[in-house]
């Protein structure tokens, strides 16, 4: 049970003493590619095309990547990564002051988390530019949310793909844009009792601009 074989995903050389990086062969290709984009390992046709060497082809590689994002299971790499790259996981820890906040329950704990995962998806599965996401002009908010925010919930578009009770909302013409200026990030952000600037500023830092103070 302590071996690193049974620990980690191992990634071996070609030579057991190279001393320079050598390019992943298409197993550990396989390998990285399903743990990130559905946290779980290759199916059958990843299989195939790492025992016959395809996957390593540019042509091959990029088809793989479009069939797995359009699988169901991708949606672990919105939970899995964006939970981490936003943060929004810390959303299950934050315990705001109630004497501050008393309207912050655990419905508005799991609607603001889950507005964040399903504005990631929006991005992914539309494959929108990554900097949009800054001043983005829409978001999914149920009632409990938009109430919270005070905007109206019923103009938003209904969709079968989004989450019971979950509209996509335009946001022209009010005070929220894009991720700045969504709940799970400005809680996470936070103070329980107070909004804080050094620690929105090291956010932003690190998550978005990869610049650790």
């Amino acid at each position: 049970l302590l071996s690193p074989h049974f620990i980690y995903r191992v990634e071996l050389p070609p030579e057991a003493n190279a001393q320079v990086p050598t390019p992943l062969g298409d197993h550990q290709l396989a390998t990285r590619l399903s743990y990130f984009v559905w946290s779980s390992m290759p199916d059958e046709q990843l299989f195939t095309h790492a025992d016959n060497g395809s996957l390593s082809d540019p042509m091959v590689l990029n088809g793989e990547i479009e069939r797995m994002l359009q699988d169901p299971r991708s949606k672990a790499l919105v939970d899995n990564f964006a939970g981490q790259w936003l943060q929004v996981r810390g959303m299950d820890d934050v315990a705001p002051d109630h004497d501050f906040f008393p309207d912050f329950d655990e419905s508005l704990r799991a609607s603001m988390k889950l507005e964040t995962l399903l504005f990631f998806q929006r991005f992914l599965s539309s494959n929108l530019p990554v900097q949009d996401m800054i001043n983005a002009p829409f978001t999914f908010l149920n009632s409990r949310l938009a109430n919270h925010y005070d905007l109206d919930h019923q103009t938003g578009e209904e969709r079968e793909d989004l989450p019971s009770g979950f509209k996509e909302v335009e946001l022209n013409g009010t005070d929220r844009a894009g991720l700045m200026t969504m709940g799970s990030v400005l809680t996470v952000t936070s103070y329980p009792n107070r909004t804080s600037p050094v620690k929105r500023g090291k956010w932003i830092l690190e998550q978005l601009m990869c610049d650790a103070p």
